[in-house]
């Protein structure tokens, strides 16, 4: 326990210099940075991990061989007593082309908006059973919650949701007229009924691929097809493919990579464009879905899984589905952590400044305490105090201006007029902020055992100056 007169010095030192508060402030501004630039990472942290996980399926069986079969896989994975349900995925590669071009709001440069619209025309198609689809991944919400959301502006249309959440690739002849009076292309032929369609991501419907419900589009591929044989081996040519369908409508699964890069349609559509439709002897897929039941354990199932498969495939669980985006934006954390903490040991200088002048000043006065009789760690306790209560006091007024900047940034926000997050590339309508209680002790416990590390060397000094020397300082 420090004795008395160093409680008392440390308070007298701290009161009749104001040069103190530049520590102070520095340390209060470190604080306050930590607890709301993390509060923001972590928000959207959350979020993004929300939204993979409701775009991914509890497990994804994919790489699957060439030409692999769904039904000897659906009676497999149905044994097993953890799996609820299972649909059937195809994916493909493959190109946009909207009959009638890109639907530009007003005012918008035709030449500039074709540059940009050019590198968007690719997507991933991934070919569904919207019913089985709808038994493993929220398909329903994503559906519904596109319809709530905020459609492209300047498009003239308001209404960018399917027409039939049950059967979601359906677009009807009304909507096809529509949108075809609206980018003024003739209609071929008659239509006796509703049309196979397509559904794109809300995202990317917003960020570049100005399509509008019921526009035409076709979309181009190739496959392979067997050649004749060549010096024993089997050659391939390509084959050019062409789907005539239709924009059915949008969906939102608040996974942005997902949203802008996936086209989703009709498996069996897709099938037949690819060769492999009703008439033939195999259901096609390249990836199947799973669905757990609530409580089970996913790296057990995806263990059995895995033996089912003998290496013919993979087995992710949701987050290895999406290893590389989770692992790359729980880095950027720890880098901005990492950072954070750089900006409070430059305050922890601020400090150790202050106190080495300190003692450089007050010399004559240590010398005077030591002849009475001061001992060599009250001296030192003197200094210690000081930057302890000068970062308590940085400490309590950066963790509370932090909590209530965070608690409040987006009404700050909307008083202000201020955007820190475009909606246009986020697409978000407030920031989120997670205030995490353990980040915010960590901060505050950094923060002192700094000012206690700066403080060593100046209360060093002081408590081994010779009192001689000390007496003899101007």
């Amino acid at each position: 326990m420090p004795p008395a007169f160093s409680w008392f010095l440390a308070l007298r030192y701290l009161a009749t210099r104001w040069v103190n508060l530049i520590g102070m402030l520095g340390i209060a501004i470190s604080v306050w940075a930590m607890i709301v630039v993390v509060a923001v990472f972590s928000g959207f942290i959350g979020d993004t991990r929300r939204g993979i996980e409701n775009a991914s399926p509890d497990l994804l069986v994919t790489e699957l061989p060439l030409g692999t079969d769904f039904a000897p896989l659906r009676e497999a994975l149905m044994q097993d007593p953890d799996v609820v349900a299972i649909a059937p995925r195809l994916s493909h590669d493959a190109i946009l082309f909207p009959i009638g071009g890109w639907q530009l709001p007003n005012g918008t440069d035709p030449i500039a908006a074709g540059a940009a619209s050019a590198g968007n025309n690719y997507v991933l198609l991934l070919g569904i059973d919207a019913k089985a689809e709808a038994k493993v991944t929220p398909l329903r919400e994503w559906l519904t919650d596109a319809a709530d959301g905020e459609s492209p502006r300047g498009l003239g249309v308001s209404n960018f949701d399917v027409e039939n959440v049950d059967d979601p690739f359906s677009v009807s002849p009304t909507r096809i007229r529509r949108a075809a009076s609206r980018a003024r292309t003739p209609l071929k032929g008659t239509m006796l009924g509703p049309q196979h369609g397509f559904i794109l991501g809300m995202d990317r419907l917003r960020g570049g691929d100005a399509i509008i419900p019921g526009q035409r589009v076709d979309i181009v591929s190739v496959r392979f097809e067997k050649g004749e044989k060549k010096d024993g081996k089997q050659d391939f040519d390509l084959k050019k493919i062409k789907i005539n369908s239709y924009l059915s409508g949008a969906y939102a699964t608040n996974h942005r990579f997902f949203d802008l890069g996936t086209c989703l349609i009709d498996i069996e559509e897709l099938r037949d464009a690819l060769g492999e439709g009703v008439l033939s002897e195999r259901e096609l897929v390249t990836e199947v879905a799973i669905r757990l039941r609530d409580g089970a354990d996913a790296l057990l199932v995806k263990s059995r899984v895995d033996a089912m498969l003998k290496g013919d495939a993979k087995t992710l669980t949701w987050e290895k589905q999406n290893k590389t985006y989770l692992g790359a934006v729980d880095r950027e954390r720890t880098l901005m952590k990492v950072v954070l903490f750089a900006v409070l040991t430059v305050a922890g200088f601020l400090i150790f400044a202050t106190l080495h002048m300190m003692v450089v000043q007050k010399t004559k006065d240590i010398g005077i305490l030591t002849s009475l009789g001061a001992t060599p760690g009250g001296i030192g306790a003197v200094f210690v105090l000081s930057s302890l209560a000068i970062g308590s006091a940085g400490c309590a007024l950066g963790l509370s201006s932090g909590y209530l900047s965070a608690f409040f940034l987006n009404d700050i926000c909307r008083v202000f007029g201020i955007q820190l997050f475009p909606e246009s590339l986020y697409a978000i309508d407030e920031v989120p902020i997670n205030l995490e209680m353990t980040w915010m002790i960590q901060v505050a416990a950094g923060a002192l055992v700094l000012s206690l590390i700066v403080a060593w060397l100046p209360a060093r000094r002081a408590a081994r100056l010779d009192p001689v020397k000390a007496l003899m300082h101007e």
